[in-house]
């Protein structure tokens, strides 16, 4: 599948063009180390001779045990006391790397597919403006996007390219997939850095693919932002690539590349395990918003009473992370909480989570500054100033920080104060892009132009931000970051995910406050465009889980946050008792599922809105998994799902239904426009015994002990069990309201028999038991 003929490297150092193909490189040696995510990872060092004897370089490889991927990188330096120029011929790229030839299939053209994670508001209707008045073109300014047709987020976007021999195409990843090579496989080829959406400036590297008349050469190019004129190698300065990671798959399973994609993002690209571990949480935001149309300040509101109320709340609903938001700090820049309000710091916070066996996160700006902090008047050179030497005015009015500056050790050393304050999950927003031409940072001298440094500053901006975001997980190894990219003009690439995850949404197509479905169903768009790509848990985002007499959409809004996300906000304290309860049982459940099924790729059917639109998450192997439905109209819809072991299945909860051979079928009624319908796989553990089937929704079900069942219906129905008669002869202890009838049949293919305990309830809410007699 490889071909052989081109350069691995090819690298622009003083007057010549280096390739690995050059007989200078002598290997200087290796070392290997095991990774936390199973991987091995080794690194190979080879220094230059003859007129490259001032050079060396070192690749470092990641593999992986039962798996095509793998991860590489290289780093440039001069020798010890040498200095060698860097530098590319005008129009030429400094760097390539890496480039493979591979054979192309016996069609003789190549279709690929350039998936882009970064496009903002995406058409997900037809547009067409001569065809009717669409209320889109009166968008303007922050409103652009607001609709359900475009969602106000980004999307993930797979254009299509067929090309044959003499073809050459370019342009911004992060990722390619390949479905015609030779010996029908595929290719899975990426870079993580960022991937700017529709931002030429932005274009720091792209993705070439080069056809010859057998072969395509695809390679990663370096066009900008990775040196200046001017620079040397020497001393502490090196030149090194982002990570390329490389996969093969099978090109006649139209899913599979999509899948080595998500496989790759579920771990192979992290050491940062806990990065992937999705937790249902609560942030405060909503609550603060909706406070403030009430008329209170909208950052002040965060007392202790108030937080400590909300906190309760959360608990109450299974909450496990709790997320502080905007406005606990005394001021931005600062990043040290508010004095006034919080004489004693956070403690009180930290204190109140970990007591509830809850997670204690908050919110920061890595950027933002207001310009009085004593950080900010003490280094003003570290601000990002316009053309006339003023400091430029981002988001919420406040002035900038480059991270390419000293600041950004002391953003760190500022998260670390919190770490060690009790904090384990940050969520950063604000990091947009704001382009530095200071000589003065990190990212360039007087030697380079203004453009060359802000270019430096934009390419280096998404690996420095991973970079923080890895300090602080090696200084604490269960801190979490999130990266906010809810606004355009943001970096969305692979580079964050490294390390971290994003907060994909804010509002989408609503406005906070908004209970409507409206919202659920902007959330919904997440899982339903990217499931194909990114595992859920990478991308988080908040629902609200409120009643709204109007809408109904408690329930919609509630069960929108199971399927991924796993997020709340809003004003708890509006709920009531009965609210937070039912809120608390459906996110016990889903918490039981998720630890088995969070890392698999969900079956999506259905648009969003449709009638209907189903998400499957279910291990058939332990029967362990979670089905909900919507439905933009009122209808029935028997769902059924083949391959279940249903002999490890104890009982399907919240909703009707029948077992029968390798499938469970699930009769969903949704009883009204925008309504929603879950249901419950909860797994026996090989006991032998199963609730086949139920003519009403069961609240609970349960082993306690190997040889008796508890269960309780929600409403009057009945019940079939199958016991197995290793079990012994079993016995119905209920209510007088409950009749029962036990018969024996022969087993399903011959293995043994199996008593039906055939149950017909009554009284809802009274619990049954199904034990061995004695």
């Amino acid at each position: 599948m490889f071909g052989t003929n081109t350069p691995w490297f090819s690298i622009r150092l003083g007057a010549a063009l280096w390739t690995n193909r050059d007989p200078v490189w002598m290997f200087a040696g290796d070392s290997s180390r095991s990774l936390r995510n199973g991987g091995t990872e080794t690194r190979l060092r080879f220094i230059g001779t003859a007129a490259a004897r001032d050079l060396q370089w070192d690749v470092t490889i990641q593999s992986f045990p039962q798996s095509t991927l793998s991860r590489e990188r290289i780093l440039f330096r001069a020798r010890a006391g040498a200095r060698i120029a860097i530098g590319a011929a005008p129009g030429e790229p400094l760097l390539v790397f890496p480039a493979y030839r591979f054979r192309r299939g016996a069609s003789g053209c190549v279709r690929d597919r350039v998936v882009s994670l970064a496009v903002w508001g995406n058409e997900l209707a037809t547009l067409d403006p001569e065809a009717s008045f669409d209320d889109r073109s009166l968008e303007s300014g922050t409103r652009i996007g607001k609709n359900l047709a475009q969602n106000y987020m980004y999307h993930p976007a797979a254009t299509a390219a067929v090309a044959g021999p003499g073809d050459e195409i370019a342009g911004a990843g992060p990722v390619l997939l390949v479905d015609t090579l030779a010996d029908g496989r595929g290719l899975f080829f990426a870079y993580e850095h960022g991937a700017p959406d529709r931002d030429p400036e932005q274009e720091y590297i792209h993705i070439r693919r080069i056809h010859r008349e057998d072969e395509v050469e695809i390679s990663t190019v370096y066009r900008a932002g990775l040196s200046g004129s001017g620079e040397y190698l020497g001393g502490d300065r090196y030149l090194a690539s982002v990570w390329n990671v490389l996969g093969c798959y099978d090109a006649r399973d139209a899913g599979a590349g999509p899948a080595l994609m998500r496989d790759f993002l579920q771990d192979k690209i992290t050491e940062a395990h806990h990065s992937r571990t999705p937790h249902f949480y609560y942030n405060t935001w909503g609550m603060q918003r909706d406070e403030e149309r009430k008329g209170a300040d909208v950052r002040n509101v965060l007392t202790p009473e108030r937080v400590l109320r909300e906190i309760e709340l959360a608990k109450r609903m299974n909450v496990e992370l709790f997320v502080l938001d905007d406005g606990w700090q005394e001021r931005f820049g600062d990043w040290t909480p508010d004095h006034k309000r919080y004489p004693s710091g956070l403690t009180w916070y930290v204190d109140a989570l970990r007591s509830r066996g809850m997670i204690p996160g908050i919110w920061i700006a890595p950027l933002a500054t207001d310009p009085g902090t004593p950080l900010a008047r003490a280094h003003p050179g570290w601000l990002i100033r316009d053309d006339q030497e003023k400091p430029i005015v981002g988001r919420w009015d406040k002035h900038i920080f480059c991270f390419a500056s000293g600041y950004r050790d002391e953003f760190i050393a500022a998260c670390k104060r919190l770490i060690d304050g009790g904090i384990r999950y940050f969520k950063w927003d604000g990091i947009d892009k704001h382009l530095c031409s200071s000589p003065g940072h990190g990212h360039g001298s007087l030697r380079q132009s203004a453009d060359e440094r802000r270019a430096m500053q934009g390419y280096a901006l998404p690996l420095l931000i991973a970079d923080a975001m890895r300090q602080l997980r090696e200084y604490c190894p269960e801190v979490v970051v999130e990266m906010d990219v809810t606004e355009p003009g943001r970096s969305v690439g692979l580079a964050v995910l490294s390390e971290g995850k994003y907060f994909w949404m804010n509002n989408g197509a609503g406005a906070y406050g908004d209970h409507t479905t409206r919202r659920g169903k902007s959330t919904r768009f997440i899982p339903s465009l990217y499931h194909s790509y990114i595992p859920a848990s990478l991308q988080t985002y908040a629902c609200y889980p409120h009643h709204d007499p109007v809408h109904a959409a408690q329930r919609y809004n509630v069960n929108s946050a199971l399927i991924a996300g796993w997020g709340f906000w809003g004003n708890l304290t509006t709920l009531t008792a009965g609210d937070i309860e039912r809120i608390g049982e459906v996110v016990a459940l889903a918490r039981q599922t998720l630890p088995s099924v969070a890392a698999r790729t969900p079956e999506v059917s259905g648009d969003v809105g449709g009638s209907p639109e189903i998400y499957v998450m279910v291990d058939d192997r332990s029967a362990t998994g979670q089905i909900i439905g919507f439905s933009g109209t009122a209808l029935e819809h028997r769902f059924a799902r083949a391959g279940v072991r249903t002999d490890s299945v104890l009982a399907i909860l919240r909703n009707a239904y029948e077992i029968h051979d390798d499938s469970v079928i699930i009769p969903f009624v949704f009883p009204m426009p925008e309504s929603s319908r879950e249901a419950f796989l909860v797994p026996n553990h090989g006991a032998g015994i199963t609730i086949l089937s139920s003519t009403s929704w069961l609240r609970t079900a349960r082993l306690a002990g190997p040889d008796t069942l508890q269960f309780t219906p929600g409403a009057p129905g009945r019940h079939v069990i199958g016991w197995g008669s290793r079990r012994g002869v079993p016995l119905v202890v209920a209510g007088p309201e409950v009749r029962t009838r036990i018969t024996k049949t022969p087993g399903a293919d011959g293995a043994g028999e199996v008593y039906l305990v055939e149950i017909e309830s009554t009284q809802p809410g009274s619990m049954i038991v199904v034990t061995r007699r004695k």
